[in-house]
Parts: C-alpha cells; structure tokens; sequence
C-alpha cells in the first residue's frame, strides 16, 4: 500500500508538471489536450488520466509528452535534472572559459589561473578593476608588419 501512495503522488506531479506546461505554451493553453493528441500521438484520454494522475506514463508515452515542449524525459517524470533538452547540449560558462583559456599563450593562462585563485580567496572587487584598468593601459606589442592602425587603441 505505501507504494501505490508514493506512486500516486509521484504521477500527481507529473500531471502537475504536464498541466503546467500546456497551460504556458501558446499552441495548447488550458483546453490543449486534443491538439496535443492530435501532435503527440497520445491518446487524449490517456493525457487525462496523466493531467489527473491516475495513469503511469510509459517512457514512449513520456517521450511523445516531452517533444513538444522542449523538456527531457527526466525532468518531466522526476523534476530532476535539466527541464529544458536545450540545456543538454549548451555549454556552462566555466567550460566556455576554460575552452578559450587553452587557446592562450602559457603567461596568460598563467594570469588566469592566479585571477581565479584571487577570487576563490575573496579578493575585493575594486582589486579587480583596478588589475582591468593596468592591462588596459598596457599598449599592444606591435610588430613590423604594423599598418599604423594601432589596433591596442581600437574597441
């Protein structure tokens, strides 16, 4: 019996995530569950049973229930993880930095290391901006090939 408890409040919530998202999306609103049927494939009653969580969804159901929506499987039957699939694939903006900082010459990454470790240390934020403004000040090294465009002057 306490399976079926648990179970039951778990469907609930998928239902309550389903609700939520037929509700906020432009194609469906309130009275979407035919349209969702008709795009999905998903019998319109078995989305009534799961909006009122009496039906436990299988995975191809899940899945179908999903696409439209833009969200993962998971998130829909768990609320973990990523909602959106997008998220899947978008990169986290440590990643993006650590990406650029290998294409860096060694004394640069060098630097980059030592701003990050300044920050883990709690290094006030005017520290920072005043680092920002020395390098600005810094010119660019040019080299014989320069056409005078002075490219450290430009934005």
């Amino acid at each position: 019996m306490p399976y079926s408890l648990t179970h039951s409040l778990a469907m609930k919530k998928v239902g309550d995530r389903l609700r939520e998202l037929l509700h906020a999306h432009p194609n469906y609103g309130e009275r979407g569950q035919s349209k969702l049927s008709r795009d999905t494939g998903v019998p319109q009653p078995t989305i009534s049973r799961i909006l009122r969580g009496g039906s436990v969804p299988e995975l191809e159901t899940l899945a179908a229930l999903a696409i439209p929506f833009g969200v993962t499987c998971e998130w829909l039957l768990t609320e973990r993880g990523p909602k959106f699939v997008a998220e899947l694939y978008a990169s986290q903006p440590h990643e993006r930095a650590a990406e650029t900082a290998r294409a860096l010459p060694p004394n640069a990454q060098k630097l980059i290391s030592e701003i990050k470790r300044a920050s883990e240390a709690g290094v006030p934020e005017d520290a920072f901006a005043a680092v920002m403004t020395l390098l600005k000040l810094i010119p660019a090294q040019q080299n014989s090939a320069d056409d005078g465009d002075l490219p450290h002057l430009q934005p």
